[in-house]
């Protein structure tokens, strides 16, 4: 199956799922993404976090229903073959 990388951007507020890093083998693209990440004084903020993981459509599909299983709406914004 081709392999393809994928941004999701990844929307909420409150606790950010970090577990879905790992599930999914995703990471935050940029450095805003990391520090958008911690939810300190921002806990009630929304918050946008843009994750990159390399897939197929399949997983990417499924990524995106696991974060929105957490209330953080999430939608694939980038894919590119790699």
């Amino acid at each position: 199956m081709k392999k393809y990388y994928f941004e999701i951007t990844v929307k909420g507020r409150g606790t950010f799922p970090f577990d879905m890093l790992r599930y999914s083998h995703c990471w935050p693209v940029g450095a805003q993404d990391v520090e958008n990440l911690e939810n300190s004084d921002r806990f009630n903020v929304r918050r946008t976090v843009s994750v990159g993981m390399i897939g197929n459509h399949v997983e990417a599909a499924h990524c995106v229903e696991r974060f929105e299983s957490f209330m953080w709406n999430a939608e694939i914004t980038m894919a590119e073959r790699v």
